[in-house]
């Protein structure tokens, strides 16, 4: 009996110590097997990021370049702001016009007139007259050229940005967003994103191709609803609405009306540290009034006259397109847009006009 038992015992120990073999051989493997894929897994991830990280570095030398090439098509390099500031009002008069001669009158046309002997006056004045021929036509084709290229850079300017984004935030899950060489990619990657929308915007304006999707548009639900998503950013500066209660409601393009009040409340939140922004709505006539009132810097005197200009901004980073954009859109909506000093001489105010909506054969 004591014999049986031992042989039992024996066959028990050898069963078990050929189970824990096999078990430890099991676990040996499978840890070779999790190590291995876990190098596996460590290359490719590395492997990515250096693709992404390639990817990344291309597209921001390409951004460089096309920028560059902007930049020097412009004069932004080799004219200075304040000369800028001095010739603008004769370049805008000239831009004018010639815009003006390019949509209604030919270059045969204006030499045919000039040669008309009703006005053309001795052989000196018509040659003087030739050579104003010449240069406007000199002066129309560089331009068309001008707002041709401007429109074929924005466009390049803006194909790469997207993929900039999309491997950023690649980067940002592998990463964690708490990276702040990604989260720079990212804002740089959308102040990019802007120039050029706002690049394609003024050669729009310029040329007379701005679309519109006119609509009725309840402006004071516009208006609440902008200044709501402004104060997540407004700091210690209090914005404060004051909205008509006859409830405007206007013939606009929502989007449009949206990016020239964004505009123009940001302009109000960078040059206002403390104090009190209004932004009211009213209904004078036929026509809705929106006012934005700041108690910031105000605007600097020599900038006041070209204030709605082409490139008239004097502060770091600023591009001088917005209040552009921003009088190309209301014009195109039938509307007027100002902008002053505050008598009290603390801050700004700027104001624009819509036309009401007509709803059956009244004003909204």
């Amino acid at each position: 009996m004591s014999e049986s038992i031992d042989q039992a015992v024996r066959k028990f120990r050898k069963d078990n110590a050929a189970t824990v073999a096999r078990t430890r051989a099991g676990i040996e493997s499978v840890r070779r097997t999790a190590i291995a894929n876990y190098s596996l897994n460590l290359a490719r991830r590395k492997a990515l990021y250096e693709r992404v990280a390639k990817n990344l570095e291309r597209n921001v030398e390409e951004i460089q370049w096309k920028h560059r090439q902007i930049r020097e098509k412009l004069g932004e390099e080799a004219v200075r702001r304040e000369v800028h500031m001095r010739v603008t009002r004769s370049l805008e008069a000239l831009d004018t016009f010639v815009r003006v001669q390019k949509t209604s009158v030919t270059g045969d046309v204006m030499i045919t007139a000039i040669r008309d002997p009703a006005i053309s006056g001795s052989a000196a004045d018509r040659q003087r007259r030739g050579s104003v021929v010449e240069l406007m036509q000199s002066v129309q084709k560089q331009l068309v050229q001008q707002t041709e290229f401007i429109n074929i850079a924005a466009h390049e300017l803006r194909t790469p940005i997207m993929p900039i984004l999309l491997n950023a935030e690649m980067l940002e899950d592998g990463l964690g967003k708490d990276s702040e060489e990604i989260q720079s990619i990212k804002r740089n990657a959308l102040r990019l994103q802007r120039l050029a929308e706002n690049i394609l915007n003024v050669a729009r304006i310029d040329t007379n191709s701005l679309v519109l999707r006119k609509e009725p548009l309840d402006l004071n639900a516009l208006l609440t609803q902008i200044v709501t998503e402004k104060r997540w950013t407004s700091g210690p500066v209090r914005i404060r609405p004051q909205l008509s209660p006859r409830n405007p409601i206007v013939e606009a393009d929502g989007s449009r009306v949206e990016q020239v009040l964004s505009n123009l409340l940001d302009n109000a939140l960078k040059f206002t540290d403390e104090g009190m922004i209004e932004v009211s709505s009213e209904v004078r006539g036929t026509l809705a009034f929106v006012t934005v009132k700041d108690e910031g810097t105000g605007i600097e005197p020599d900038i006041l006259p070209l204030l709605f200009t082409k490139f008239s901004a004097k502060s770091e980073g600023g591009t001088g397109l917005g209040l552009f954009i921003c009088k190309g859109i209301i014009e195109a909506l039938g509307g007027t847009i100002t902008g002053a000093n505050n008598p009290d001489g603390r801050g700004a105010t700027f104001e624009f006009t819509l036309p009401l909506a007509v709803q059956n054969g009244k004003e909204a």
